[in-house]
């Protein structure tokens, strides 16, 4: 049995004042150290088999970055995606396919009404339904499973360039009369109804998507997604991004987000620290460090 290990790349980028990067120009600020077990069950075989796996590569554009990753690896991670709360997963998907999806996705959220713990009194379970221009797919607001109707869910179904997305997020909405006491000691305890705008900020989010394929490098700014690109508007997007390339042998993870305080304790600063702890072990080595000039992140202006 093969005992190769994750690589795992911490892909941090700092404020905008400082990650201006295109495709094509500057450094990616960021190294990934790579391991694979060497320990006495794996044969010479395996062990060049490891490293060749690192050796040839292909660029991908993952979150703001463009990142060479073995050539034999692909995504399999397609619904690690958070941006600005919205929750979004990916699969390319023919029309028909997508359509259907949808069809019995809205029989299903009508249904629940019916199904035990969910009150008539929260009727109905679906509050809204918004239909997408030229038929790209539906937004329904719809409740909690077994909470009161307060508790709900936005949940969008997006057909583009061949990939279907989902798209969700929970809100609470207190508009309803009966939820007036709740209401009130929500708002005592400092909490604010900022959701009422959420259903607007999924709507505008839609309208940057595409549909991707993986070595498809966009030439406009924005963020690439598993199967999609998000193209730029003029705000300031909390991202959470996630891939993972893998196969039987190997996984290759990395992880993006610009939700986490810039600072100085970098992985590349950390790599004296980081041989110092391989040093002290046999099972373990790094396969290949350092900046790769070739690649640049893709990010906003000013």
């Amino acid at each position: 049995m093969h005992r190769y290990r994750r690589c795992h790349a911490l892909i941090h980028q700092h404020d905008s004042a400082t990650a201006h990067h295109h495709i094509g120009s500057g450094l990616v600020r960021s190294i990934a150290f790579c391991t694979c077990d060497t320990g006495s069950s794996v044969n010479a075989t395996e062990h060049s088999r490891c490293g060749n796996i690192i050796l040839k590569t292909k660029p991908q554009c993952i979150g703001r970055y463009i990142i060479d990753v073995p050539v034999s690896l692909n995504n399999q991670l397609t619904n690690a995606i958070t941006i600005d709360g919205f929750r979004i997963e990916s699969k390319p998907l023919y029309l028909p396919a997508f359509q259907q999806r949808v069809t019995l996705r809205e029989k299903e959220l009508n249904d629940a009404i019916h199904q035990p713990g969910n009150k008539q009194e929260n009727a109905p379970f679906v509050k809204e339904i918004i239909r997408l221009p030229e038929n790209k797919g539906i937004i329904f607001d719809h409740n909690e499973s077994e909470t009161p109707d307060m508790y709900r869910q936005i949940e969008a179904h997006y057909y583009i360039n061949n990939i279907a997305f989902i798209i969700t997020t929970d809100i609470r909405d207190f508009s309803d009369p009966k939820h007036y006491e709740k209401k009130k000691k929500y708002l005592a305890r400092g909490f604010t109804e900022a959701d009422a705008n959420k259903l607007a900020a999924l709507q505008s989010l839609i309208s940057r998507f595409s549909g991707r394929q993986d070595d498809a490098i966009p030439t406009e700014k924005g963020l690439c997604i598993p199967n999609g690109f998000i193209k730029d508007d003029a705000a300031v997007h909390k991202e959470k991004v996630s891939f993972s390339y893998e196969n039987s042998d190997f996984n290759y993870g990395l992880d993006f987000s610009n939700t986490l305080k810039g600072s100085q304790d970098t992985l590349m600063n950390r790599g004296p620290e980081i041989e110092a702890v391989l040093a002290q072990t046999t099972l373990l080595r790094t396969i290949k460090k350092g900046r790769l000039t070739a690649a640049a992140s893709i990010t906003r202006n000013g």
